[in-house]
């Protein structure tokens, strides 16, 4: 089978590899879609404890082609979604119920091979069906696992006001997802017309346009609720963006850290402010166990959640897929390593 496989950082080639025998457990997938992320472009450029050889992709799409002896519940020809975290079980995080912070935890397509690869053998206990959502729409059900396990962290109040900093794919979601948990009125603020735009049509209330001018985001934020948002979500993993955020809470906001920093930034904050405004900041980190209900939520969504999905390549052209992240009109790309 023909595979991405990095041999540093920054360096891969599509490989042809040799198909393992299924161990026990195993199931054998035909990948179908595999999307691409901020997370892969982090492994691509060797964070996130990225280990060689590596095979990233972790937002799978698969046809169940091979079945190990044993096996029950799918069939050859079912398509399904995979849970890409893989936890030990033994330790004191999985013993209580919190698999998410397993201090073992291994992820497929960060510490084991992932999807961006024509077959992909996987434990059937991580696979989802996905029934008759189509490959475009289940391949959004991993970043939509993680903005239930967001949604989940928050536990909104009905009737809050929501901004979203970051029209990417999870600005997106989260603001699809903050309207369905709760929220009265949902405001997304980003530099893209053109992502702003769709989530005008997944049924933002307002969008904001903003620019990186010190001091000019929070005037825009200010300006369209002087009051502040109840709750306030950065998906973009920038500090100034954060610090934005933060001042443009209202007294008793919520703060919630989406987005990926890089590990050694560090934010200016006023402890006084926070103490005074009585805020909440909070962090949500990735998610474990929500895929199923990321399938049944997909399921809900209009057709339109589609839309996300602006850019497809094939398994040969990953590198473009990978560049293709940084495009003002790029929302979610996706790899199809076959035909279909």
């Amino acid at each position: 089978m023909r595979a991405v496989l990095y041999s540093e950082p920054l360096t891969y080639s599509i490989r042809d590899l040799a198909d393992r025998a299924l161990q026990p457990g195993e199931v054998r997938l035909a990948v179908l879609r595999v999307g691409v992320c901020g997370t892969d472009l982090h492994l691509h450029r060797g964070h996130f404890g990225a280990r060689y050889p590596h095979t990233p992709g972790h937002e799978i799409v698969g046809e169940v082609a091979e079945i190990a002896h044993g096996v029950g519940g799918f069939v050859v020809g079912d398509r399904v979604v995979v849970e890409d975290g893989v936890y030990c079980g033994m330790c004191g995080a999985c013993k209580a119920g919190k698999s998410l912070y397993c201090a073992n935890i291994r992820a497929l397509g960060v510490s084991l091979p992932g999807g961006t690869a024509e077959q992909l053998v996987v434990p059937a206990m991580k696979c989802y069906p996905v029934g008759p959502l189509e490959p475009d729409i289940a391949v959004l059900a991993e970043p939509l696992a993680c903005v239930i396990h967001a949604m989940d962290r928050l536990a909104m109040p009905p009737g809050a006001r929501v901004l979203v900093l970051g029209a990417g794919t999870a600005g997106q979601l989260l603001a699809v997802m903050a309207r369905r948990n709760g929220a009265a009125h949902v405001t997304v603020a980003g530099s893209s017309e053109f992502k702003l735009g769709i989530a005008q049509e997944l049924g933002a209330d307002r969008t904001i346009a903003i620019t990186r001018e010190p001091g000019a985001a929070l005037h825009a934020m200010t300006a369209a609720e002087p009051e502040g948002f109840d709750v306030v979500i950065d998906a973009t993993g920038a500090v100034p963006m954060l610090e934005t955020a933060i001042e443009a809470a209202s007294v008793g906001g919520t703060i919630l850290v989406y987005g990926v920093a890089e590990a050694d930034k560090r934010i200016s904050v006023s402890p006084f402010d926070i103490f005074k405004r009585e805020l909440t900041i909070m962090g949500s980190y990735a998610q474990a166990l929500n895929i199923g209900r990321a399938v049944t939520y997909l399921g809900t969504l209009p057709p339109t959640i589609g839309r996300l999905i602006t850019h497809r390549f094939r398994l040969a052209d990953y590198g473009l897929a990978i560049d293709a992240l940084g495009s003002s009109e790029c929302i979610k790309a996706i790899v199809v390593p076959g035909d279909r």
